[in-house]
């Protein structure tokens, strides 16, 4: 390979990357919108299904994981 095809492979690898990172920031930033909704449902609904408040749980726990702070607690 010449110097210009190793440049276009290391351009293309740190697109690649800044891809991948833009697409965790998306989902991270998708997860803390999810809990908010959850915390949100559980807060107002206090007799909400066990099943259902288990899995809105899950979802908060993982958000907290990322960094996010629940509003109600």
């Amino acid at each position: 390979m010449n110097g210009y095809e190793d440049i276009v492979i290391i351009c293309n690898q740190a697109l690649s990357a800044a891809d991948d990172h833009q697409k965790a920031l998306n989902l991270k930033l998708d997860i803390i919108d999810f809990a908010s909704a959850a915390a949100d449902l559980i807060h107002h609904n206090p007799n909400i299904d066990k099943e259902i408040k288990n899995l809105l749980e899950d979802i908060m726990a993982t958000a907290k994981r990322n960094g996010w702070q629940n509003k109600w607690e």
